[in-house]
């Protein structure tokens, strides 16, 4: 019988490096993507294309960075805690949008905004602090009505209402309006529902003495001074309280709900530069000068989710 040799192993070539479609960066056993890139398209299994998509149009070429697209500076892609840390936000609040690569405080300010609602609401703010009248009308809204009203139900606080939250004696007019108080009451039927037990009630108080007026008989955003809506759980100018810094008692003043979300985790002195910085970003396409805020009270945990539940008071 004829003698056959042992067979020998095949041994595969290793494949020949790619370079990453995003970026041109050498990936590892001939996959599409580098190792910087492949995290944030393989983490979830949804909206891939729109993932590589909007990456492709962050990429500075010069700098080989990602940029945010409000920014235009750098984000961050390894710290989930930082304010930086790079989010891919609907440049259209629907499923079917495309998405942007946006700073993570940026896209939780922007909310369920289109991109131009986000952009043409910045300059309105910086115009009417700078005594150009804010034109209510401008502010569409489009896609407002389809989350908020859960939202703003879980905010509205339940339990008994305090009328006589110190012992005080009861009057015959509402110590806010003037309007005929409620039975045993210091406040009138229309304001004594925003006092609840256990609510920063001194505070509120002195919230909406200061944003009613007598004239139009309304109550009027601290930041747009425009006459707020208090009944319609689903309209976005609906009263809101507003804190001076988050998660700290006692500096309320009364403001449109949306306002209020936008700025939810700024302080009111961040608030203020940020807005007036973001404008100027979109009118010269400048990048957003990172000296004018610290962004000192985001605080997220190592996964990137809240460590506070700071959400407005309804």
């Amino acid at each position: 019988m004829r003698k056959t040799s042992p067979k020998k192993p095949i041994v595969k070539a290793p494949l020949p490096p790619k370079d990453c479609v995003i970026c041109y960066f050498p990936t590892i056993n001939s996959r599409i993507y580098c190792e910087r890139c492949r995290p944030h398209i393989m983490s979830r299994k949804i909206d891939k294309m729109k993932r590589r998509r909007a990456l492709i149009a962050a990429l500075d070429r010069f700098s080989n960075l990602f940029l945010c697209q409000i920014s235009h500076q750098p984000v961050e892609l390894v710290d989930r805690s930082s304010h930086k840390w790079i989010q891919f936000d609907h440049i259209t609040p629907i499923k079917t949008s495309e998405f942007q690569v946006l700073w993570a405080v940026f896209n939780e300010m922007k909310g369920r905004l289109t991109d131009n609602e986000f952009r043409n609401l910045v300059k309105m703010l910086r115009d009417r602090w700078l005594g150009t009248p804010f034109d209510r009308s401008k502010a569409k809204f489009e896609y407002w009505n389809r989350t908020k009203p859960k939202l703003t139900l879980a905010l509205r606080a339940t339990g008994p209402i305090e009328d006589l939250p110190f012992g005080e004696t009861p009057t015959d007019n509402c110590c806010i309006c003037g309007d005929t108080s409620h039975p045993k009451s210091i406040y009138c039927p229309r304001c004594r529902r925003f006092f609840r037990s256990e609510r920063e009630n001194v505070a509120r108080r002195m919230a909406m003495q200061a944003a009613w007026d007598p004239v139009r008989r309304k109550f009027i955003c601290f930041y747009t001074g425009v006459e707020l809506d208090e009944d319609d759980m689903s309209n976005p100018w609906l009263i809101s309280f507003d804190r001076a810094i988050p998660e700290k008692k006692g500096d309320l003043v009364v403001a449109a709900l949306w306002v209020t979300l936008m700025k939810v985790d700024l302080a009111r002195f961040e608030f203020y530069p940020v807005v007036n910085e973001l404008a100027a970003c979109f009118e010269t396409g400048k990048a957003f000068d990172k000296g004018v805020c610290e962004f000192k009270y985001w605080e997220r945990k190592a996964n990137g989710t809240r460590k506070l539940k700071l959400f407005p008071l309804v």
